[in-house]
C-alpha cells in the first residue's frame, strides 16, 4: 500500500513539475503615444498586453505562439464602414460602462486568427453569439490604422500557419514569427497594442482560451478533395527543429483585467 502511494506521489509531483515547463503570462506596460492620439484623443501613453513565455526547463523547446500580429495590433474581425471621432464617442458612451471578457485568439475567422470579446456575463465556453463590440473594436482599429498610416487588413498577412510551416528549415526561417524558440530558463515576449479599447473605455479581464499546447496547428483554408468541402487544413509539427524540441502538454497561463 505505501509503495502505491509513494508511486501516485511521485507520479503527481512529475506531472506538476512537467506543468511548469512553460509559462505564457499576460501583463501590461505603457509606452509613450504618438502625436496624433496625444492631439486628437489625449492619450499620452498607449497600453500593450505583454504576452510572455517562459521556458523553466533545462531543456531546448519551441511551441507555436498562442497569437501573433505582424503589426501588433489585436485581431478583432473585419468592417466595411468606417467610423470617426464622434462615432468613437457614442460607442464610449456605452462600452465604457461595461465590463468584458477578452479571448485572446480566440476565434478562427476565415483564416485569421482573432480576439473574441465578450459581456463578462457570456461564458466563451457554452453556445453564444458574437456581440456587437467586436464590430465596434473592427471599426476603432481601423480608424486608427487609417490614421496612423498602414492598412488593418494587412495585419491578418501572417497570422495563421501556412503550407511551408511543415518544412523544418522554413520554421527556423520563413515561418519563424510564428513559434518561440526558447533556450533553458529563458523568456521573451510580444507586445499587442491596446490604444483601439483605451479609445472606448470599459473594463476587459484578458484571457487564452486554452491552456494545453498541441504539435497539431490550424493553417489556411482549402478544399476537401474528398468532401468537397472548404476546411482548414491540420498540421502536424516536427518533434524537433535544430536543437529545439517541441514542446506539448500544459502550460500555466493567467488573466489580468484592465479598466480605461
Amino acid at each position: 500500500m505505501r509503495k502505491i502511494l509513494l508511486l501516485l506521489f511521485t507520479l503527481v509531483i512529475l506531472s506538476y513539475s512537467y506543468s511548469q515547463d512553460i509559462e505564457v503570462r499576460l501583463s501590461v506596460v505603457y509606452k509613450d503615444s504618438d502625436n496624433y492620439l496625444k492631439t486628437n484623443h489625449n492619450i499620452d501613453s498607449v497600453c500593450f498586453l505583454r504576452i510572455s513565455y517562459t521556458n523553466n526547463s533545462d531543456k531546448m523547446l519551441f511551441l507555436p505562439k498562442l497569437y501573433y500580429n505582424i503589426n501588433n495590433l489585436p485581431g478583432c474581425g473585419f468592417s466595411k464602414f468606417k467610423c470617426d471621432v464622434a462615432t468613437i464617442k457614442r460607442y464610449s458612451d456605452i462600452t465604457s460602462k461595461s465590463r468584458y471578457n477578452v479571448i485572446v485568439g480566440g476565434k478562427l475567422l476565415f483564416s485569421n486568427f482573432t480576439w473574441e470579446v465578450l459581456p463578462d456575463t457570456v461564458s466563451y465556453f457554452e453556445e453564444h453569439e458574437e456581440d456587437v463590440v467586436n464590430n465596434i473594436l473592427s471599426l476603432v482599429y481601423k480608424y486608427l490604422c487609417t490614421n496612423l498610416g498602414f492598412n488593418y487588413c494587412d495585419s491578418y498577412s501572417n497570422s495563421v500557419f501556412r503550407d511551408i510551416a511543415l518544412n523544418k528549415e522554413s520554421i527556423m526561417a520563413d515561418s519563424k514569427e510564428l513559434f518561440v524558440f526558447l533556450k533553458p530558463n529563458t523568456s521573451c515576449f510580444d507586445e499587442v497594442n491596446l490604444a483601439g479599447f483605451q479609445l472606448l473605455g470599459g473594463s476587459y479581464q484578458f484571457m487564452f482560451p486554452v491552456d494545453t499546447i498541441s504539435n497539431i496547428v490550424t493553417g489556411s483554408l482549402c478544399l476537401d478533395s474528398i468532401t468537397n468541402k472548404i476546411s482548414h487544413k491540420k498540421y502536424l509539427l516536427p518533434s524537433q527543429v535544430g536543437n529545439y524540441n517541441i514542446y506539448t502538454g500544459q502550460i500555466k497561463t493567467n488573466t489580468i483585467t484592465i479598466n480605461f
